[in-house]
């Protein structure tokens, strides 16, 4: 084709329906069509009165139509149904279900490509309207590293503003080079897809508290998020080391966090938080309102270490940051100032009652009888555990092995064996 071809007639076969752009006398179409002569996918522009006169899926002979890089429909050109002609279905095919690439294989594709492009929201312009055509920028960056890219959405398609820093997939756009530099235009099939919300867990790092710039830094990675949001993770304003976050994220912009009391990899590190704490379990079905009665204790070393503490708990079913709830103050009080009893009282004592228990040290417990059903089991190697009578006893690795020798809990287990405390010490006889 020759810089500027005015051709007597040609055959195409329209994509999609026309996108308007434009308002008034300066509206005019834009519409994809497969060229029979080129065989290629090429845009074309039409003139207002053009725009209703083609429709998608059909063919059609078009005359008196100017013929660049782009095909362009004037005034005294004629649009006419057609009978269809062959080509090759792949080139409808790739252009209607373009591949999805980040914005770095976008800036190192040819021009006229057509592609779906997954990046990351930077900045979003407003509507800048000129010479009767709307346009809206969206520079997006790509997830893995800080190239960026500009998409230019046109006409009606400038309803698409996505929010900053979600990760989106904005569909059906065509490659440009424009002052020497890749950009991106819409096309009439342009659409948004959010991308899905996605777990995210892990130790925050760094926090950054300015009004303009609230972020935390999670597995390396930048996080926004509300002032709200940050208050539930640092109440006092301030970053505090070993804070674990759970919670959810859009792109690098979290969205729902799970747990607004969050333990520090140091147990002691929840004593930054408010003596009222709100726990919402992971699976989002049940939720608590505790009040922490004293320093967490550490229990355990190493990857194993954990922490117990007592809490006066009260149920709710929202999330969001807590206020004091109120209680028998005497529960406290009891659990805090608990009655010095000795060892006859304490035995008569019913299950969790906190007393001070006074006697002698004679030696370290012994081993007990036990026998009865085993009501449950965990196999992990971290906690190897089975349940009697709502109790919970620890046993090795050989005595589980001899309990469900298939490596799986089997109901109606009976056992006959020795305890000490809550670990199992001999296995008798398992039924």
């Amino acid at each position: 084709m020759s810089a500027l071809n005015i051709t007597k007639s040609l055959k195409i076969k329209c994509l999609h329906e026309p996108e308007v752009r434009g308002e008034g006398s300066a509206q005019y179409g834009v519409v994809a069509v497969i060229d029979q002569q080129s065989e290629t996918v090429n845009s074309t522009y039409l003139t207002k009165k053009a725009i209703g006169r083609m429709s998608a899926g059909k063919f059609y002979m078009i005359r008196k139509v100017v013929v660049t890089d782009i095909i362009r429909v004037r005034e005294e050109s004629l649009i006419m149904n057609t009978s269809p002609f062959t080509f090759d279905e792949n080139i409808e095919k790739d252009f209607l279900t373009p591949p999805k690439v980040g914005v770095l294989e976008a800036l190192g594709s040819p021009r006229k490509r057509k592609l779906t492009i997954s990046g990351v929201v930077k900045e979003v312009s407003n509507i800048i309207e000129k010479n009767g055509t709307k346009r809206r920028m969206i520079k997006l960056s790509d997830v893995a590293n800080d190239e960026t890219i500009m998409v230019k959405v046109w006409g009606e398609k400038v309803s698409i503003a996505p929010t900053i820093a979600s990760q989106v997939a904005l569909t059906h756009v065509v490659v440009n080079d424009y002052g020497g530099k890749k950009e991106l235009n819409s096309t009439a099939l342009t659409a948004m897809e959010d991308s899905k919300e996605e777990d995210l867990s892990g130790e925050i790092e760094a926090a950054g508290f300015e009004v303009e710039d609230i972020i935390i830094v999670v597995n390396d990675d930048v996080y926004s998020l509300t002032k709200e949001q940050m208050e539930m993770i640092f109440p006092a304003g301030e970053f505090v080391p070993g804070k674990i976050l759970s919670g959810k994220r859009n792109g690098f912009k979290i969205t729902a966090i799970y747990m607004n009391a969050i333990f520090g990899s140091e147990v002691g590190g929840a004593s930054v938080l408010s003596p009222f704490l709100f726990l919402s379990a992971l699976n989002i079905t049940k939720s608590l309102k505790v009040k922490c009665l004293h320093e967490p204790e550490v229990r355990g070393e190493g990857s194993a270490q954990c922490g117990v503490v007592a809490v006066i708990d009260q149920q709710s079913e929202t999330i969001m940051n807590t206020s004091p709830f109120a209680f028998e103050k005497n529960i406290e009080t009891k659990f805090l100032t608990p009655p010095k009893v000795g060892v006859l009282e304490a035995l008569g004592s019913p299950r969790k009652r906190k007393p001070s228990v006074s006697g002698v040290v004679k030696e370290d417990s012994k081993e007990e009888e036990l026998h009865g059903e085993i009501e449950a089991s965990a196999f992990e190697v971290e906690d190897i555990i089975i349940v009697f009578n709502d109790d919970v006893y620890s046993l090795t690795t050989e005595q589980m092995n001899m309990v469900f020798p298939a490596g799986e809990f089997v109901p109606g287990k009976i056992i006959s064996g020795k305890r000490n405390g809550f670990k199992i010490t001999a296995i008798d006889e398992v039924a």
